[in-house]
Parts: C-alpha cells; sequence; structure tokens
C-alpha cells in the first residue's frame, strides 16, 4: 500500500475497535461486479448491538468503507473551445463551417 491509502487494519480498529473479549471476525471475502474490485465484510460489537461493515479495496492497496470510481471511457471537449482557437481545426479557425461552406456576415 502507498503512503497515501488507509491499510484494512486502521480502518477496522477506527469503525469496529475490536478487542481480545470483543474481536472482529470476518465473514466474507470476495470481489465485486464485473471490473473484480476486492472486498472484505467484517462483523463486530459496538454498543451491545452486532455491526457489518464492507470495506473495497482501491488502487495502490488502499482500502475504504466505498466501492472504487469505475473507470469509464470519457470524451473531451476540448478541441471545440471556443476560448483557444488552436485547438479547433483548421476549417474552423479560418471561418469556414464544416458542413455548410464560408460563414457570410448578415447584417
Amino acid at each position: 500500500m502507498n503512503g497515501n491509502g488507509i491499510s484494512l487494519r486502521d480502518l477496522v480498529d477506527k469503525w469496529l475497535a475490536p478487542t481480545r473479549s470483543i474481536p472482529a471476525r470476518v465473514t466474507q471475502i470476495g470481489r465485486f461486479g464485473s471490473s473484480g474490485v476486492r472486498f472484505v465484510r467484517l462483523e463486530g460489537a459496538v454498543s451491545n448491538s452486532s455491526l457489518s461493515i464492507v470495506f473495497f479495496r482501491h488502487g495502490q492497496g488502499a482500502w475504504d468503507v466505498f466501492p472504487p470510481v469505475p473507470h469509464t471511457p470519457a470524451m473531451g471537449t476540448r478541441l471545440f473551445s471556443p476560448h483557444d482557437s488552436r485547438d479547433r481545426p483548421k476549417a474552423a479557425r479560418q471561418g469556414t463551417d464544416l458542413y455548410q461552406g464560408p460563414h457570410r456576415n448578415v447584417a
């Protein structure tokens, strides 16, 4: 794990605070969804009641109580940004519509 993430042990200590007399126990280990994200379900006792928490493994070995955001393809709009003409096609920089020919000023 890298220095930016939280270890599973630290999260278990934070959320379940296990002791020798009230330990936390692993009830399920597996992979979640089509992305195969690893998860661990732990059970412990907090304030005289049972608590079960699922921890998800994120990139670089960090763990958290929410699943990681899936990596999805994204489209950028920078090519058509009106603020920087260098990013637009040459025809657009010259005032030519890519589909309708040259622009005409109508007064």
